[in-house]
């Protein structure tokens, strides 16, 4: 993520392309994407954000300043802080799935956990729906004036 494709207060991102081993390209959909962002992850970007950075900076980089390396990320970063929150490994990709499942089993209208995560709904359906653990509630279809 460039800072260019952050709004000037932080509080949307453009997701539209991935840096890859190197590689830009575009998301692996080819459909890019604006996300609304939280009040806590508007603040950590505001903070995070040099005075003096260029729009193609990198967001999130190395400690040297380079593009993050996933194999170095996933042993150094990803490993021990699973570690210290003795949290059994799992891939950082995995990180995508949870959130899918979490937001379905907190009641998120799937359509839009799927616009966030840049499913389509059916591809959110037949392979995420069936891992959400939430009872399903009958709804109250009818209005006080209807009884």
């Amino acid at each position: 993520m460039r800072w260019k494709h952050i709004s000037d207060d932080c509080s949307s991102v453009w997701i539209g392309e991935s840096l890859s081993r190197g590689t830009r390209k575009s998301t692996k959909n080819n459909r890019a994407r604006t996300l609304t962002l939280n009040f806590t992850l508007q603040t950590t970007l505001l903070a995070r954000r040099p005075l003096n950075f260029q729009p193609d900076d990198l967001v999130f980089t190395s400690p040297t300043g380079k593009p993050i390396n996933d194999c170095n990320f996933r042993k150094r970063a990803w490993k021990t802080v699973l570690t210290r929150l003795e949290i059994d490994y799992r891939k950082p990709y995995s990180t995508r799935s949870t959130l899918v499942s979490h937001a379905l089993d907190l009641g998120m209208n799937p359509v839009t956990v799927a616009v966030l995560t840049g499913h389509n709904v059916r591809t959110l359906y037949e392979n995420y729906a069936g891992n959400v653990n939430s009872k399903p509630r009958l709804p109250n279809l009818l209005s006080v004036d209807d009884s």
